[in-house]
Formats: C-alpha cells, sequence, structure tokens
C-alpha cells in the first residue's frame, strides 16, 4: 500500500511509497481473469484491459488523495504515469489485438521507457517534500 512520504523516510522507504503496489495488484488481477477469455474473444479481452487501464489510472488520484491521505500532486503524478507505463507494458498482447501493428512502433519505445523510468526513481524521490 502506498502513503505520504514522511521526512524521517530514507531512499528505501521513499521509493517503496512511490510505486502503485495496489493499483498494479488490482490490474494485475484483472488481467488473470481477462486471459482466461483471450483465446475466445480477444478483441473483448483487449477492450476490458485498456478499459481497465483507463478506469484505474482515473480513479488513482483520488484513491490516493482521499484514502491513503496523499496530498503531494508529484507524488500522486508519479504513482499514475509508473502504473500507466507498467500497465500498458504488461499488456502487450492485448494492445496488439486492439491496434493491430501498435507493436511495431510503441513497444519498443515502451520497453526503453521503462528502463529510463526506472533509473528517474531515485532523483525524483528525493525531490518530493514530505506531506
Amino acid at each position: 500500500m502506498t502513503v505520504g512520504i514522511e521526512a524521517s523516510d530514507n531512499l528505501y522507504q521513499r521509493i517503496n511509497k512511490m510505486l502503485p503496489a495496489d493499483a498494479t495488484g488490482a490490474f494485475l488481477a484483472i488481467e488473470a481473469v481477462v486471459d482466461q477469455f483471450q483465446a475466445q474473444s480477444p478483441k473483448w479481452a483487449a477492450e476490458v484491459t485498456v478499459g481497465a487501464i483507463a478506469a484505474i489510472a482515473i480513479v488513482l488520484p483520488f484513491y490516493n488523495r482521499l484514502l491513503l491521505g496523499i496530498s503531494s500532486t508529484l507524488q500522486t503524478g508519479f504513482i499514475v504515469l509508473t502504473f500507466l507505463l507498467w500497465s500498458v507494458w504488461l499488456s502487450q498482447v492485448h494492445i496488439e489485438n486492439l491496434w493491430p501493428g501498435s507493436g511495431n512502433t510503441v513497444f519498443p519505445v515502451l520497453e526503453i521507457a521503462v528502463v529510463i523510468w526506472t533509473f528517474l526513481v531515485s532523483p525524483i524521490v528525493s525531490a518530493i517534500k514530505p506531506g
């Protein structure tokens, strides 16, 4: 579960609080159910997957602020962007079924973005003010 960053948190605690584990867990649960229907209806599976990504990304800022008490816009933005990056990366098959040919251009760039994002975690976490 993600919570607000405190002044006493060390770098590892801050990084842990930046990862959207609860949102990613919910998405992976939906993805596991959808994968059962991939063979019967790939388009339906893709639509549900993309819909789940969009719904979670829309709800996530409100969830962070109202339920978890995260007041930092930078932290919330980072959590949402991290969720979007990883969920789209994990859903390559479904997205390719919905938008054929997207894998030739989007996914190589996405794979590079995942690596770059991983290296950006530490400087971004260090820049976030507690509270």
